[in-house]
């Protein structure tokens, strides 16, 4: 009986970084080998999206490593970005691409670099076999990209069993959690805004995420921080064992992010029955867990600082979202789940034949 052949999983940059996309590379691949796939990882350099020249040469040397015939998986950060590489690997392998949300729509992004990041990923995506994408609101976008429905698959992040948060009221302030890289697209700005007038309440504010990505915005957002004294903790990018203390301590989850492919940070927040306060922004409305949670209009600063004031000054409200919370996190689908539909469609593509 033959063995099914090797599935590449292309990185774009270190797999070990912590943001919710390269946590999906790395607990697909996980779960595809638990499911019984041979998953190799190829990681690119770092730089992407905007690789400078030397990274794009780096990068198309790695990808000529690939073997022909092999079907592989290949993050959006990257294959959006390189489209003559894309298209070279794609004449000689089976390409699904990876896409998280659309890179053109980054905020943060002045018009003309949106529309070539446009016209860069409409190209890479033009010549890959299918295309994996994390929501069904991803999917409909896609068809901007010229991307046929036929050619696209979604498959969910996962979402493990967590134990349930005890949060820290009445035995402390209201307790308010953000996980989130710090860059534009997230909000953070926004959300320190909303919490300037409610300084007389009783709250503190946790943030986890990255600060390298945008160091430039990173260090605007941490100054705007500091005005409000050690109420406000930005604990950089924390390892996974690191987590549980912050969510159990919580006793309200904030995503002010002004768009979002799916929302990992959302559903996780849900795993853990946590209360939800979030930004509407992309594909957020449309998920298990932000169905669950209080919405906002993104960059509604007024609105979400009246969100804010009602819910940290009312616990009935927080224990009315912790039910909605309770009820969807039956609902998440799990990592094995996401890494089983992962690999049916891989071996699916090869068995159609790659090139």
């Amino acid at each position: 009986m033959a063995q099914d052949p090797t599935i590449h999983f292309i990185f774009p940059g270190n797999p070990d970084t912590r943001t919710g996309g390269y946590a999906y590379g790395r607990e697909v691949v996980a779960a595809m080998r638990r499911a019984g796939g041979t998953v190799e990882v190829v990681a690119l350099p770092n730089g992407f999206p905007v690789p400078s020249d030397d990274i794009r040469h780096r990068a198309a040397e790695i990808l000529k490593s690939i073997p022909n015939g092999a079907p592989v998986i290949f993050d959006g950060l990257a294959c959006g970005a390189l489209p003559e590489e894309t298209a070279a690997l794609a004449e000689r392998t089976c390409v699904a691409a990876l896409v998280h949300h659309p890179l053109a729509e980054e905020s943060g992004l002045e018009e003309s670099e949106s529309s070539l990041l446009f016209q860069s990923e409409k190209r890479s995506l033009d010549h890959v076999r299918h295309v994996i994408v994390t929501s069904g609101f991803t999917a409909r976008r896609l068809r901007d990209y010229g991307v046929e429905e036929s050619r696209v698959t979604v498959i969910e992040p996962g979402t493990e069993t967590a134990p349930l948060a005890p949060g820290t009221y009445p035995d402390g302030p209201v307790s308010l959690l953000a996980v989130a890289s710090v860059t534009p697209r997230k909000g953070y700005p926004d959300l320190l805004q909303a919490l300037d007038p409610l300084q007389d309440m009783d709250w503190r504010l946790d943030c986890v995420g990255g600060l390298e990505m945008d160091p430039s915005h990173a260090k605007r957002v941490l100054e705007q921080a500091a005005d409000f004294g050690g109420r406000v903790r930005f604990h950089g990018a924390l390892p996974p064992e690191a987590l549980p203390d912050l969510y159990d301590g919580a006793d309200l989850f904030v995503s002010p992010s002004h768009y979002e492919g799916y929302g990992m940070a959302i559903a996780e927040a849900a795993a853990r029955g946590l209360p939800i306060l979030a930004a509407s922004g992309g594909a957020v409305p449309f998920t298990t867990a932000g169905r669950a949670a209080q919405l906002v209009e993104p960059g509604d600063i007024a609105g979400l600082s009246d969100a804010l004031k009602g819910l940290i000054g009312n616990a009935d409200a927080r224990q009315a979202l912790r039910k909605k919370s309770l009820n969807a996190r039956k609902e998440l689908p799990t990592w094995d789940e996401s890494g089983m539909r992962g690999l049916a469609l891989m071996q699916e593509l090869a068995k159609d034949g790659c090139p």
